[in-house]
């Protein structure tokens, strides 16, 4: 495992990375012939596609109706770079809105919808990567059936790419709006690593699949709820999961929701027992084997049998989001995805239940949804995201910029072989259809975007989540070697990576911008970044950089306490710095924190006096915390009145050093991690053990221990363990 350090999202980080690119491939934004023009009855085209002229108003001698065929245009370009394709069409309204597959020599790129047109009319896609001399654009057969008349090309103007950690919940927890600032941080400069577990398993196979080819774990992991709900109702152990992801290994979590109802309304009464066979979430289009007919449309009409099925299921959703909240767990909750499915406003293209009655009640079941959960159930620890597709008719299904954090992308492209596209056309879209106001993700994927195809095409992508299973262990969606370099490379942010205040972590700003903008010849990457004015209802900390330290801990001894009751910490620093803490202790179940806060003086040293008074007897060990400011965050004496305390005592053990060869090194955590994996393949002796419970010594094993023993060989912090939570 090589020693990554614990890195803030960077600008510079992708700069670099395209100059790098630049240097190999030419110029990114030399600019083309504008506009130049590419007749598709001039380009090739099979068999099943039929040449045409009868239908008024196209360019050059014709145009090539599609039907069932494929079709591509060679096109030739001065240097490699990022391009626009106008493509120029034709779709009559005997047809109905079609899609096609968008293919750049042979690798797809996503697909394109089409609405209909009685005329011919252009529609525009971004961000395609181009190579220096001849490309071949194709457009495959999905529903087929276009009149494609010509394709333009000329050099793109890519839209900004801005972090925005404004939530649409102004209630949301401290820890739900600390995870959206280092989101917001993070967009445009990193991609976040992410993996989808199967449901209603334990199993670590995908993740350890990761860790033994890179040394890494992805930041995110992908939940389900799946079987939360009536006619399943299996508590699969999703919550522990969650809870342990976060709080344990201080992951990001993002929970899906596969919302099962019944096949048949019709014949179904509230209250009948159902079981999985009797239920399902996909509707006809779906499934031909098992689908429903439920209609959400009646699901959000109070009085109806939907309403009062939706209901329940809600209820039990909304108690298993409550005990992440109860644990102070913040998630991405990603619930009726892929609604529209293939473009249609009627429903005529989804394959999932939630889309059967067409956009307009989609958006009304979102709305439901969203005010159930928010302001009947009083949960605020959701990150809501949509999935979005990039059809002229996909607008129409967005719930609203009040309801909505992320907007989500799910990439199945490949087909026998990994397709390593950044897909960045789609991307680029994505951003360019909301307006730039929310950050966009690939929710699910197949195969991972290569690393050289993500910085060379600046498909700035906030995350991607394989599918679990062979979508990420087969080498038919992901390739070892891709995956591998994906994991060890700066730009991708990896669990151990993740910051280690990121559930209190305060944004550098409101809004991170950056840019790319051409210049004649000379590719030019400008970076800005913009503080937006915050939101009045969200409490947010701003500053202008972020601490190179740690939270410092430091144990004091209760035992021999005096009458005055009366706790004196000696603080040294740079004068003038603002430095604010805590003196905390366990209570039973609940920790106690007595909040602090000074000015370092003129000498350098600041003395807090603290009241303990409230303190029980039988309270024996605090920790006194020093959180905040520009000074070395030492306590240099503890005094109670004129009693002084011992603030640590000399350890008999090296704490880290837990193969025992003097020194704290990543060889250390590498073994915690394989024991915390595998206990019984990788056992640990009593006195390693103890030398491994370094994070809140004395809570048992974890890899968040782990991740202590790193930052210490990192130099991150000075001394370990992070802190002493024995009894």
């Amino acid at each position: 495992m090589k020693a990554k350090l614990f890195k803030k999202a960077s600008s510079a980080i992708l700069a670099a990375a395209v100059a790098a690119n630049c240097a190999a491939v030419g110029s990114i934004f030399s600019v083309n012939a504008a506009g130049e023009k590419y007749e598709f009855e001039d380009g090739t085209y099979d068999s099943k596609c039929v040449f045409g002229n009868t239908v008024e108003g196209f360019s050059g001698t014709g145009y090539v109706d599609s039907q069932e065929g494929d079709l591509s245009v060679t096109v030739n370009v001065e240097s490699t770079g990022i391009y626009e394709l106008t493509i120029c069409y034709c779709l009559p309204s005997d047809r109905t809105a079609k899609v096609q597959d968008l293919y750049v020599n042979d690798v797809a790129q996503g697909d394109v919808g089409f609405a209909i047109s009685d005329t011919f009319t252009e529609i525009s896609v971004s961000g395609i990567s181009l190579k220096e001399g001849e490309n071949t654009i194709t457009f495959k057969k999905d529903w087929g059936w276009i009149l494609f008349d010509y394709l333009t090309v000329e050099t793109a103007e890519l839209p900004e790419v801005v972090g925005n950690n404004t939530l649409s919940d102004k209630q949301a927890t401290k820890e739900t709006q600390s995870l959206m600032n280092y989101l917001a941080d993070t967009y445009g400069n990193h991609i976040i690593s992410g993996q989808q577990e199967l449901y209603g398993q334990a199993g670590e196979t995908e993740f350890e699949y990761i860790y033994n080819l890179s040394g890494e774990y992805p930041a995110i992991r992908g939940f389900d709820y799946m079987n939360w709900t009536q006619g399943v109702n299996w508590d699969d152990g999703t919550n522990d999961r969650i809870i342990n992801w976060v709080n344990n290994k201080n992951g990001i979590a993002t929970v899906a929701w596969h919302w099962f109802v019944p096949l048949d309304m019709a014949n179904y009464d509230i209250g009948d027992t159902l079981t999985y066979d009797g239920v399902a979430f996909y509707n006809k289009k779906g499934s031909a084997d098992k689908y429903t007919t439920f209609s959400p449309a009646k699901a959000v009409q109070e009085g109806t049998e939907e309403n009062e099925f939706i209901n329940k299921d809600i209820e039990m959703i909304a108690k298993a989001l409550q005990e992440l909240q109860d644990n102070n767990i913040p998630v991405i909750f990603r619930p009726l995805h892929e609604a529209e499915g293939s473009s249609s406003l009627d429903g005529s293209g989804s394959w999932f239940w939630w889309g059967n009655d067409g956009a307009e009640a989609y958006v009304d079941l979102w709305h439901y949804l969203y005010d159930k959960l928010t302001n009947e159930y009083g949960l605020h620890n959701l990150i809501w995201e949509w999935n979005s597709y990039t059809y002229d008719t996909s607008s129409a299904w967005y719930p609203g910029d009040d309801y909505v954090d992320l907007v989500a992308y799910d990439k199945y492209n490949a087909s026998g072989s990994p397709n390593e596209s950044s897909i960045s056309g789609t991307f680029y879209s994505l951003v360019e259809m909301y307006e730039g106001k929310k950050m966009v993700a690939m929710a699910e994927n197949d195969t991972i975007p290569s690393l050289d195809n993500l910085i060379t095409d600046q498909a700035k992508w906030l995350y991607f989540c394989p599918w679990y299973a062979e979508y990420i262990t087969s080498s038919t969606y992901n390739n070892p070697d891709t995956v591998t370099e994906l994991y060890q490379s700066d730009y991708v942010i990896t669990l151990d990576e993740l910051p280690a205040d990121l559930y209190s972590y305060s944004s550098e700003s409101g809004s991170v911008t950056t840019t790319t903008t051409p210049s004649g010849d000379t590719p030019i990457t400008t970076t800005t970044t913009t503080t937006v004015a915050p939101d009045p209802d969200v409490t947010t900390t701003t500053t202008e950089e972020e601490p190179a330290y740690e939270v410092r801990k430091y144990n004091i001894d209760l035992t021999d306490r005096n009458e005055s009751n009366e706790l004196v910490l000696t603080i040294e620093g740079e004068p003038g710095a603002y430095t604010n803490g805590c003196v905390g202790y366990s209570d039973g179940a609940d920790w106690v924190s007595i909040d602090w806060e000074t000015t370092i003086g003129d000498d350098g040293t600041a003395q807090i006096t603290v009241d303990i008074t409230d303190v029980p007897a039988d309270v024996t060990k605090a920790e006194a915390q020093i959180w905040w400011s520009g000074i070395d965050k030492t306590l240099y004496d503890c005094e109670m009145t004129d009693y002084a305390f011992v603030s640590e005592a000399e350890p008999d053990i090296l704490y880290g050093d837990v193969d025992g060869d003097g020194e704290v090194t990543i060889n250390d955590a590498v073994k915690v991690m394989t024991y915390v994996t595998n206990k019984e393949a990788y056992p640990l002796t009593d006195e390693q053990l103890d030398a491994a419970d370094v994070y809140q010594r004395g809570d048992g094993i974890s890899n968040m221990d782990a991740l202590a023993i790193q930052k210490k060989a990192a130099q991150l912090i000075s001394m370990l363990p992070e802190s002493n939570m024995e009894a």
